[in-house]
């Protein structure tokens, strides 16, 4: 199995090491700044470092293309990767900065036979899958609430990966999103060429659940999402391993919801790897690559954009609600997150 990255920045870097620990040939990689990428990677043939994806794919032919530029090239990238001939393609996220682009990468996906998996990492995180089990076998009941915070960090950059939670919990598409950004200008991290303001909003799930967000730019705190269900809540704490699970007895549950005093107990889990983004990317290339596996597909990577330009779409509009599949007048609207 022969792999390329296209992209050697420090999200391209975690695919790098991840591919030397699963003993993948890496047989060339694509990037702007070939300079810094020798200095990143010395142990690298220099000779095998591009600047043209057209080049570098006729000179070392890939079975797997692992995408990792900014998101505006990213769309380029595949166009590039799919036309090569490309059949796995291992895309970061956020997708793209248009709902446009992440529609088209699905659809040349589709036409071409591409295997194609979007890195929302927790979907190959073994805590969210025994969390979705016990969730499935009724631990708390129906889901009717979520609630997801983080301090500072983008509507998009984050937001994304929430979006992505919530539909996987929820096992169900959002209906409409109400949104506004956050007005307070802080400076983005990557570089001024980005423009990702936090922002908060609220949504409904085609099945009912209620879900809120925010992602303002005035605290501090790491992640926490809160799922409350007809019986109990559940509350992850990503950063710290925690994940508490607190539900109605079994007898309990017979007792009208009204009875609000009735206590709800600790529910055991098991969680076992702590939060490692490079340990969950290396899940899910070697899920593509060994399994031919698509955990996160083009489509789950589209509906979170989908939500989140809605939340855009619905602050410029005032707080109006959006309907959801998103308005195509909504489809180029153009957001430079990272």
């Amino acid at each position: 199995m022969k792999a390329a990255i296209i992209g050697l920045g420090w999200q391209g870097m975690r695919h790098y090491q991840a591919l030397k620990e699963l003993g993948v040939e890496l047989v060339c990689v694509v990037d702007m700044n070939p300079e810094a990428v020798a200095k990143r990677v010395p142990e690298y043939p220099a000779d095998k470092i591009y600047t043209k994806v057209s080049e570098a794919f006729k000179a070392h032919p890939p079975d797997v293309v692992i995408i990792a530029t900014h998101s505006a090239a990213r769309i380029q990238s595949v166009r590039d990767a799919i036309s090569a001939g490309v059949k796995k393609i291992f895309l970061e996220k956020p997708m793209a900065t248009t709902y446009k682009d992440c529609l088209e990468m699905k659809q040349l996906a589709q036409k071409s036979g591409c295997l194609f998996v979007v890195n929302h990492l927790r979907r190959f995180s073994p805590n969210y899958h025994q969390l979705k089990q016990l969730i499935g076998n009724g631990v708390i009941g129906k889901i009717a609430h979520m609630y997801a915070q983080v301090g500072s960090v983008g509507l998009g950059n984050e937001g994304t990966h929430i979006i992505d939670k919530m539909r996987y919990f929820s096992d169900s598409e959002v209906a409409w999103v109400i949104g506004f950004l956050d007005q307070t200008g802080t400076p983005n991290p990557r570089g001024p060429q980005y423009k990702d303001p936090g922002g908060w909003g609220m949504m409904q799930f085609k099945n009912g659940t209620r879900a809120f967000i925010d992602t303002c730019e005035d605290t501090g705190v790491p992640s926490v999402l809160e799922i409350v269900g007809t019986y109990g809540r559940i509350i992850i704490e990503e950063l710290n391993n925690n994940w508490t699970i607190l539900a109605r007895s079994e007898e309990d549950r017979k007792l009208p919801l009204t009875k609000l005093l009735t206590p709800i107990k600790p529910v055991m889990m098991f969680p076992t790897l702590p939060w490692d983004v490079k340990e969950f990317t290396k899940m899910g290339l070697k899920e593509l690559i060994f399994q031919n596996k698509v955990t996160c597909s083009a489509d789950d990577g589209c509906k979170a954009i989908e939500s989140i330009i809605a939340l855009h779409a619905s602050h410029q509009q005032g707080g109006k609600k959006i309907d959801l599949p998103l308005p195509q007048e909504y489809h180029n609207l153009e957001v430079a997150w990272a």
